[in-house]
């Protein structure tokens, strides 16, 4: 799409999608964009033509779409056309902003500016991409013979030349003025978008470098300092069983000296009363 616009605006598509960092200790003077002016009634119904002819899902083919109209359509829309009188969703949206606008209301007037905006550029490219069509067509076509010296002594050069020296319509002429209104205002913001973009670079940039040099100038953390013996608590080591329990509330007879050699516990002397615990043990029922 941006390939068929015009050099200028598409250059700053450009520029936008691929902003590069300004030069560091470059002052920029990012100017605002200007506002709308409030447009007057008529522009405000060009608007909306425009967004009817770049969004309505019954709008003609291009080759109609483009040519130039014979007469003003005044608000109508290419689905109201069809004899039926039922707009489509992107009309009706149109054309409720539009009421809305109409009444004084601000916010439906920013929606319709920023709508009819999209709606220019797009008409602008597809208008570019159906030249381009028609310029490859003719180059394809081979060449017409040439017309009979008859009619070239009716008149028909002389009336072609006169017919396009004839000032264009007024609605022809509004609907450019409009258009290039919008495309400039759009140009504007695409600068200073741009702008903002290339600031933000470069301020991002430099923070990183300065974060560089104050990491390279301050080097390794130091170590903490000793404060003498430290009062810190030793962590109390996990309990270790080394026995069994036989029941509730019940006496504890202790593993014998293996079993707590194997588990990694601390080796005791085997006495007499271990001995007589296992046998003890042997004797009794497992559940």
């Amino acid at each position: 799409m941006l390939r068929f616009l015009p050099p200028s605006l598409r250059g700053l598509y450009d520029r936008l999608i691929h902003a590069t960092p300004y030069a560091r200790g470059t002052r920029v003077h990012i100017k605002p964009p200007e506002p709308d002016p409030k447009p007057h009634d008529r522009e405000r119904i060009f608007r909306l033509e425009i967004v009817q002819d770049a969004f309505c899902e019954h709008r003609p083919i291009a080759s109609r779409l483009f040519k130039k109209p014979t007469g003003h359509r005044d608000r109508e829309a290419w689905c109201e056309r069809r004899g039926d009188h039922h707009r489509c969703a992107p009309c009706e949206h149109a054309r409720t902003l539009y009421t809305a606008a109409r009444s004084g209301d601000w916010q439906a007037e920013c929606r319709l500016h920023r709508l009819a905006t999209r709606a220019t550029v797009r008409l602008l490219a597809e208008r570019g991409a159906w030249r381009e069509a028609r310029r490859r067509q003719r180059a394809d076509r081979p060449a017409d013979p040439a017309p009979p010296g008859l009619l070239a002594n009716l008149g028909w050069a002389r009336w072609r030349a006169r017919r396009a020296a004839w000032p264009e319509p007024w609605f022809i002429q509004a609907r450019k003025q409009a258009e290039a209104t919008l495309i400039r205002a759009q140009k504007r913001r695409l600068a200073h978008a741009t702008q903002k973009a290339r600031a933000r670079k470069r301020d991002g940039h430099a923070c990183d470098h300065a974060a560089g040099l104050a990491s390279n100038s301050a080097g390794p953390p130091p170590a903490p300092a000793d404060t003498g013996p430290s009062t810190r608590v030793p962590a109390t080591p996990p309990f270790q069983h080394t026995g069994v329990k036989i029941g509730a509330g019940r006496w504890f007879i202790p593993f014998s000296k293996h079993v707590i050699a194997r588990s990694g516990a601390t080796k005791q002397p085997r006495s007499r009363a271990i001995d007589a615990c296992h046998a003890v043990l042997k004797w009794l029922p497992r559940c």
